[in-house]
């Protein structure tokens, strides 16, 4: 028998984390995109990014806007646009965990009776490019 899943909120590393993958993946698939990035090399290359953020704590919903700027060293000579289209809806606790790799809190009964919590890891399927989860809706 399986053991029963515990849901808790996303911690605020559990957050980062899974923004981290879901955000490499679209870039990822973005720059897969454009033919600039097919089969060359560049002396130098810039970057910029932006992520907006909606924290909801059971209703005390906190905006936050997250961006900066990367850039190699040598000469820059031409700018393209990549547009990076990803969004992260809400998504359940255990749900988002299981989709970006993280483990998942179980409850646990051992042999003396007791209860304790453990971490369970679920394979994500890597046939997908950068190891996406498929698309979870249970939990």
């Amino acid at each position: 028998m399986p053991e029963p899943v515990f849901i808790q909120p996303l911690s605020a590393d559990e957050i980062k984390d899974g923004l981290i993958t879901k955000i490499c993946e679209a870039i990822y698939d973005a720059l897969n995109k454009t033919c600039n990035l097919y089969g060359c090399a560049y002396p130098k290359f810039r970057a910029k990014f932006s992520i907006d953020l909606e924290l909801d704590n059971f209703g005390d919903v906190r905006l936050d806007r997250v961006s900066g700027e990367t850039e190699s060293e040598g000469e820059f000579h031409n700018a393209q646009t990549i547009p990076i289209a990803a969004e992260v809806p809400f998504t359940p606790p255990n749900v988002f965990r299981k989709q970006t790799g993280q483990s998942v809190p179980v409850t646990v009964e051992k042999d003396d009776g007791t209860v304790e919590q453990k971490a369970v890891f679920y394979k994500r399927d890597r046939s997908r490019g950068l190891g996406r989860a498929k698309p979870e809706t249970d939990v």
